[in-house]
Protein backbone atom coordinates (compact mmCIF):
# COMPACT_ATOMS: atom_id res chain seq x y z
CA UNK A 1 0.00 0.00 0.00
CA UNK A 2 0.93 3.63 -0.09
CA UNK A 3 0.16 7.13 1.08
CA UNK A 4 -2.68 8.78 -0.85
CA UNK A 5 -3.78 12.40 -0.81
CA UNK A 6 -7.34 12.79 -2.06
CA UNK A 7 -8.51 16.24 -3.21
CA UNK A 8 -12.00 17.59 -3.83
CA UNK A 9 -10.96 20.83 -5.47
CA UNK A 10 -13.03 23.97 -5.61
CA UNK A 11 -12.39 27.62 -6.32
CA UNK A 12 -13.41 28.64 -2.79
CA UNK A 13 -13.07 25.64 -0.47
CA UNK A 14 -11.07 22.49 -1.25
CA UNK A 15 -11.50 19.38 0.84
CA UNK A 16 -8.75 16.83 1.30
CA UNK A 17 -8.10 13.51 2.99
CA UNK A 18 -4.87 11.64 3.64
CA UNK A 19 -4.76 7.85 3.66
CA UNK A 20 -1.81 5.72 4.67
CA UNK A 21 -1.85 2.00 3.97
CA UNK A 22 -5.57 2.26 3.22
CA UNK A 23 -6.47 3.94 6.51
CA UNK A 24 -7.72 7.48 6.91
CA UNK A 25 -5.03 9.51 8.70
CA UNK A 26 -6.68 12.93 8.67
CA UNK A 27 -8.88 15.23 6.64
CA UNK A 28 -9.58 18.94 6.46
CA UNK A 29 -10.15 21.73 3.99
CA UNK A 30 -8.49 24.79 2.55
CA UNK A 31 -10.94 27.67 2.79
CA UNK A 32 -10.33 30.73 0.63
CA UNK A 33 -13.96 31.89 0.47
CA UNK A 34 -13.14 35.12 2.32
CA UNK A 35 -11.04 36.30 -0.63
CA UNK A 36 -13.47 38.06 -2.95
CA UNK A 37 -11.13 38.74 -5.90
CA UNK A 38 -11.22 35.60 -8.07
CA UNK A 39 -7.65 35.81 -9.37
CA UNK A 40 -6.25 36.47 -5.90
CA UNK A 41 -8.31 33.56 -4.50
CA UNK A 42 -7.06 31.28 -7.29
CA UNK A 43 -3.41 32.11 -6.52
CA UNK A 44 -3.97 31.58 -2.79
CA UNK A 45 -5.69 28.22 -3.37
CA UNK A 46 -2.93 26.99 -5.69
CA UNK A 47 -0.22 28.11 -3.26
CA UNK A 48 -1.87 26.30 -0.32
CA UNK A 49 -2.48 23.15 -2.38
CA UNK A 50 1.18 23.09 -3.43
CA UNK A 51 2.23 23.46 0.22
CA UNK A 52 -0.15 20.65 1.24
CA UNK A 53 1.15 18.28 -1.44
CA UNK A 54 4.78 19.04 -0.59
CA UNK A 55 4.15 18.61 3.15
CA UNK A 56 2.25 15.33 2.82
CA UNK A 57 4.63 13.88 0.19
CA UNK A 58 2.09 11.28 -0.95
CA UNK A 59 2.81 8.40 -3.29
CA UNK A 60 -0.34 9.33 -5.21
CA UNK A 61 -2.57 12.38 -5.46
CA UNK A 62 -6.15 11.62 -6.47
CA UNK A 63 -8.35 14.42 -7.82
CA UNK A 64 -11.78 14.67 -9.35
CA UNK A 65 -11.79 15.71 -13.02
CA UNK A 66 -13.60 18.92 -13.79
CA UNK A 67 -17.04 18.67 -15.31
CA UNK A 68 -18.23 21.31 -17.74
CA UNK A 69 -20.18 23.83 -15.73
CA UNK A 70 -22.48 26.61 -16.77
CA UNK A 71 -19.99 29.24 -15.63
CA UNK A 72 -16.94 29.52 -17.91
CA UNK A 73 -14.98 31.52 -15.30
CA UNK A 74 -15.39 28.74 -12.72
CA UNK A 75 -14.43 26.12 -15.30
CA UNK A 76 -11.28 28.08 -16.18
CA UNK A 77 -10.30 28.42 -12.52
CA UNK A 78 -10.89 24.73 -11.76
CA UNK A 79 -8.84 23.73 -14.79
CA UNK A 80 -6.01 25.97 -13.63
CA UNK A 81 -6.12 24.45 -10.14
CA UNK A 82 -5.94 20.91 -11.56
CA UNK A 83 -3.09 21.93 -13.84
CA UNK A 84 -1.19 23.36 -10.88
CA UNK A 85 -1.75 20.18 -8.86
CA UNK A 86 -0.47 18.10 -11.78
CA UNK A 87 2.57 20.37 -12.05
CA UNK A 88 3.46 19.90 -8.40
CA UNK A 89 3.03 16.14 -8.72
CA UNK A 90 5.26 16.00 -11.80
CA UNK A 91 7.95 18.13 -10.18
CA UNK A 92 8.08 15.89 -7.08
CA UNK A 93 7.53 12.64 -8.97
CA UNK A 94 4.26 11.87 -7.16
CA UNK A 95 1.70 9.79 -9.03
CA UNK A 96 -1.36 11.71 -10.21
CA UNK A 97 -4.76 10.15 -10.78
CA UNK A 98 -7.80 12.10 -12.03
CA UNK A 99 -11.14 10.37 -11.62
CA UNK A 100 -14.34 11.24 -13.40
CA UNK A 101 -17.18 12.01 -10.97
CA UNK A 102 -20.04 9.54 -10.88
Amino acid sequence: MSKILSLDTSTKKTGYAVYNEGRLVHYSSIDKSAIKDGDERLRAMIKDLATLIEREAPDTVVVEETVVTRNPQTQRMLSMILGAVLGVCVSYNFNYCALRPT
